[in-house]
């Protein structure tokens, strides 16, 4: 009975962080989370990379764009993928949007982009410190440094929420003992 209660205590625990706790990495604005990804992906492998709740940074305005550049990116350098594309055979400025189909109403290019540089098609979205963290349109993994991650906050449940959790599982431990006899 001693190993089953300490089974429920460690399985509870588990449980707990892996519903409770967000990634370490992880900060919110406007109640989503935003992690950085590192690593050399493509646009298509960062977008499928992701774990169930997030999807590619969409950044829809500049109150946005601000807290990304100012607190999530503050210690890293390079371009990482952002969630926008734009369909084959575009004009460099034309067709872009979120993956989340969120309206394209707000846009953070840095001069001279987006350009489809050297006549390549640049179909998806980078954000580069060497543009002091404007966008670029982007067509390869060459620059690409990681991903911006985003997702719906998981509100942090009450602490009474917690205690009444564990009490729970504890007396549910209880009982199966008392059943058992």
């Amino acid at each position: 009975m001693k190993k089953l209660r300490s089974s429920l205590l460690v399985f509870s625990l588990i449980t707990f962080l892996l519903v409770f706790i967000e990634p370490g990495n992880a900060l919110t604005f406007n109640d989503h989370d935003y992690i950085v990804i590192t690593g050399n992906y493509s646009w298509e492998e960062a977008n499928s990379y992701l774990i169930e709740g997030y999807h590619l940074a969409t950044v829809t305005s500049l109150a946005e764009q601000n807290f990304l550049v100012n607190n999530l990116l503050a210690e890293y350098t390079g371009e990482y993928w952002l969630g926008a594309f734009q369909k084959p055979g575009n004009a460099p400025t034309e067709g872009w949007q979120w993956v989340t189909d969120e309206p394209w109403a707000f846009e953070n290019w840095a001069p001279n982009e987006p350009n489809d540089w050297n006549g390549i098609a640049e179909d998806h979205l980078g954000i580069w410190s060497r543009y002091e963290w404007q966008w670029n349109d982007e067509h390869g993994r060459a620059n690409i440094n990681g991903f911006i991650a985003e997702s719906a906050s998981i509100p942090t449940p009450e602490p009474t929420t917690i205690l009444l959790l564990g009490s729970g599982l504890v007396g549910l431990a209880g009982l199966r003992k008392k059943f058992k006899k």
